[in-house]
């Protein structure tokens, strides 16, 4: 995890560690399954896809944003953390004022959020299943990407996934 990573989990009195230790209670992150993510994100917008009824043609490839990663970890740390699974955080705090918070202001802006599944494949899968994920995906205003994975054996759903979209 980066710098800004850390300074922004500590900031919210998070706790996270690499992707090893297993431990109740102790949230795990995996850079490399969020890179996996990215990739595949872009192999599916290198594409046509069609979203429930509408159909998108192929996009450009999105790009890493390194305030939009950090805005998305934190949401999957924090969720793990606190075992909850929605876009806004228990006390309201919206994905926009999230990346907004992390620095990133470009509008618009979109999240994906996933849990429950340990493998990249089969999330970024579910999202391009669900029609409001998929268009989140194939939009082609939405030029950059942030990917936090999560990971904690005592919670509900064990792996949290959260994609944030923006436009520069």
């Amino acid at each position: 995890m980066g710098t800004l990573g850390r300074v922004w989990i500590i900031a919210l009195g998070l706790s996270a560690c690499g992707p090893s230790s297993g431990m109740p209670g102790v949230v795990q992150t995996d850079p490399a399954r969020e890179a996996e993510v990215l990739g595949l994100v872009n192999q599916a917008r290198s594409a046509a896809a069609r979203c429930g009824d509408r159909m998108f043609a192929a996009v450009a490839p999105l790009t890493l944003h390194p305030q939009l990663a950090n805005s998305a970890r934190v949401h999957s740390v924090d969720m793990a953390t606190r075992d909850y699974f929605e876009h806004d955080t228990p006390e309201g705090v919206t994905p926009t004022q999230r990346m907004v918070a992390a620095g990133y202001t470009a509008l618009p802006n979109a999240e994906n959020i996933a849990g429950g599944s340990p493998s990249a494949t089969t999330t970024v899968a579910q999202w391009m299943a669900s029609p409001g994920h998929c268009a989140s995906i194939m939009n082609g205003e939405l030029r950059s990407l942030g990917v936090g994975y999560a990971f904690r054996t005592d919670t509900r759903l064990r792996h949290y996934w959260t994609l944030n979209f923006g436009a520069r």
